[in-house]
């Protein structure tokens, strides 16, 4: 397969906030069991950067045409919340991909 641009697929898994859940009224001692959130993202590794002192990952799951790529739905996410990076192998679904059986 051909790659039509330099970006990898990745799968990001993060630490996010968490806490509420709409729950109302709670004891502290149950307040104190709260954890962060593990949050599981799929897409185009675009940057690793560091912007006012903070380092952070750039992925974008859309994008769309080769030459002068476009993409949407980005998400940066700071690398002391990511776990792990993992990266995957894209599938070409293409009709002339199919043809070659």
């Amino acid at each position: 397969m051909t790659k039509k641009h330099d970006y990898d697929l990745v799968l990001v898994e993060w630490y996010d906030a968490s806490g509420g859940h709409d729950m109302g009224w709670r004891s502290m001692e149950d307040v104190q069991k709260t954890r962060p959130a593990l949050g599981r993202s799929v897409g185009w590794l675009v940057n690793t950067s560091k912007r006012e002192g903070i380092r952070y990952v750039v992925i974008c799951p859309h994008t769309i045409g080769t030459k002068n790529m476009e993409g949407d739905g980005e998400i940066a996410i700071p690398k002391s919340w990511v776990k792990s990076i993992t990266k995957l192998q894209s599938v070409d679904t293409s009709e002339d991909n199919e043809n070659k059986s």
